[in-house]
């Protein structure tokens, strides 16, 4: 399983994520690119850089890379609020990704969170709300 689907599972066993964006395959998390025609809210999870990591036998089976996710909301505090979902799932924040270690990969870093207004490209004057998270993540190859 790569990184996407691996951050993608692990998001959809967060109720307080799942509330915002469904769950299942149904659910409103998209790897690299968000389905324009979605209701909002809803998560995008890219891979900004992976990076396998050597060991002295030269085998290295840890991968490290960064990891954004983006999250889309009508509202300033929609997107915000679904940010604090991820990171800290609700009323049980030792279950979301700010702590998350798990399934062959674990966050070590939490490099940034930043909340913009990005314009629809639809032409309107209209615009989401997105609030970025980035990742710094580790991950071990199973053999």
């Amino acid at each position: 399983m790569g990184m996407i689907e691996n951050v993608r599972t692990a998001l959809l066993t967060l109720d307080a994520v799942t509330a915002f964006v469904g769950t299942g395959s149904s659910s409103r998390i998209y790897p690299d690119a968000f389905d324009e025609q979605a209701t909002l809210p809803a998560i995008l999870v890219e891979v900004d850089e992976e990076e396998p990591e050597n060991s002295l036998d030269g085998r290295g089976g840890l991968r490290e890379g960064i990891v954004t996710i983006t999250c889309r909301a009508a509202t300033r505090q929609g997107a915000e609020a679904l940010a604090l979902a991820v990171l800290g799932n609700g009323t049980n924040p030792q279950t979301g990704l700010r702590a998350y270690t798990g399934s062959g990969w674990d966050v070590e870093t939490i490099n940034s969170i930043t909340t913009t207004r990005t314009p629809r490209d639809d032409g309107s004057q209209r615009a989401y709300w997105d609030t970025l998270i980035e990742l710094g993540v580790s991950a071990t190859e199973v053999t």
